[in-house]
């Protein structure tokens, strides 16, 4: 991995702005898009960190109207299209609403009509097929707009998030730094600290995240950047770190339900599950997305609360459901938690749709996990060699892995992947856990302290 980060520096205004979940899979979507963040597998989803309230929805939507009004007053400026289509995934992202995901889709597609060869015409319809998952079409749409212009940061940063997922990671690394030299600002150190990330250098994503949050302005997407870091401090182990990253995420975003799960992370790190019980039903009133409900529902195994689980996990069930009735794409997402809670044969075919499009180590994982689960380790096994073939230390990866290559047998392997996901810890993805725990015993290994209650 040879991709460097300058120093910070002034942030370009139309530069894009940057986002995982349940892991972290972030960035994505060009100028004047909203935060992108996602699973443990991988956050290509757009999301707002922040509650509206009722006034500012009006007031949103008055706006909206008015841009809708202006556009096809001027039905031939593919700027008013450009302009009103990223205003429209803007509300889209607001509100849930799939009348304006197609609208905003409806004025990508009408600018590019207009303006085929317009660089911020493809760039914005690339932004909106990734945000669908539309891999293909959106690494087509962004290699023609760098093509054309190959200093526009927001294309860069498209090309480089439509390459890495599409598993071209060596070309996610090229076109990354020549979005360095162009502008190396806070979405391209967000962007740098991924895939970092992604080939096991955990302590150059560190440093390239920090110089995100160092380069970012205060506010929510410095917020989303913040939970990003404190994530990765609190895998490494930093837990007091991760603390204090995620207290500044609620200073700049108050309603941040994922840095409210981070501090409910910090609580079951240091012991503290019942306070961790509690923040987490704040956390799951704070947004739609599922994490908050899931890792409640962890937390509520580890008490011993079986029921107060169940009721937790049905909450993430309906959510998701909710999600993908509104069209967003959470496959990869859920395959695991499905595969955690019994439901395979469900979980392998969201792993397998979504490996489909999305042919990246996390995606490997997550369907090699489903399919064991699923009692196929026949078909899970190869899939673990395509799961590190970047040499990803997440510990996620490397306890399936383990847990893979010890029912194969191949015992001298899953200790040499369990010893890698024991450097760090388990609290950014509690199913783990009991796995590697399980595993320990089996392979005659010692569980390390910062893996204990």
């Amino acid at each position: 991995m040879t991709t460097t980060a300058s120093p910070p520096h002034q942030t370009c205004e139309h530069a894009p702005d940057d986002h995982r979940p349940t892991g972290r899979v972030r960035f994505v979507g060009p100028a004047l898009f909203v935060l992108v963040t996602g699973l443990a597998v991988g956050r290509l989803i757009w999301t707002d960190p922040t509650t509206t309230t009722t006034t500012a929805k009006e007031t949103a939507a008055a706006a909206l109207d008015e841009l809708r009004a202006v556009a096809e007053t001027d039905a031939t400026s593919v700027e008013s299209w450009i302009i009103f289509g990223n205003a429209s995934m803007k509300a889209a992202v607001a509100s849930g609403d799939r009348d304006e995901y197609i609208a905003a889709k409806d004025a990508f597609d009408t600018a590019l009509r207009l303006a085929p060869d317009s660089p911020d015409a493809l760039t914005a319809r690339a932004g909106f097929a990734l945000n669908a998952h539309d891999f293909a079409t959106a690494l087509t749409l962004a290699e023609r707009s760098v093509e054309l212009n190959p200093y526009n940061p927001a294309a860069l940063a498209a090309l480089v998030d439509a390459h890495i997922e599409t598993g071209r990671y060596a070309a996610a690394e090229v076109a990354l730094n020549a979005l360095l030299d162009v502008e190396p600002s806070s979405p391209a150190y967000a962007r740098v600290s991924y895939l970092r990330e992604l080939m096991g250098d955990v302590d150059g994503a560190l440093l390239a995240m920090q110089r995100a949050v160092a380069s970012a302005s205060p506010g929510a997407n410095r917020a989303t950047l913040l939970v990003f870091l404190g994530d990765l401090q609190l895998e490494m182990g930093r837990v007091e770190d991760a603390s204090k990253a995620y207290g500044m995420a609620l200073m700049d975003s108050p309603s941040n339900a994922a840095a409210t799960v981070g501090q409910a992370r910090v609580l079951i790190a240091r012991g503290s599950l019942n306070q961790a019980a509690a923040l987490l039903d704040t956390a799951i009133e704070l947004g739609p997305e599922t994490t908050a409900a899931i890792v409640r529902g962890e937390v509520a195994l580890l008490l011993n609360d079986r029921a107060g689980a169940e009721a937790a996990f049905a909450i993430a069930r309906t959510r998701d459901d909710h999600l993908r009735a509104r069209g967003e794409a959470t496959d990869l997402d859920s395959a695991t938690f499905l595969a955690n809670r019994g439901q395979t044969a469900e979980a392998v075919t969201r792993a397998s749709t979504a490996y489909a499009v999305r042919t990246t180590v996390l995606g490997a994982d997550v369907l090699a996990w489903a399919l064991f689960m699923a009692g196929d380790l026949d078909e899970a096994l190869p899939l673990v060699d395509d799961a590190l073939a970047t040499n990803i230390t997440s510990p996620t990866v490397r306890v399936h892995s383990a847990a893979i290559l010890a029912a194969a047998g191949e015992t001298g392997r899953a200790r040499d992947e369990l010893a890698v996901a024991f450097r760090a810890t388990p609290w950014t993805d509690l199913s783990i856990r009991p796995v590697a725990i399980q595993l320990a015993d089996q392979l005659g290994m010692r569980l390390p302290a910062s893996w204990s209650l």
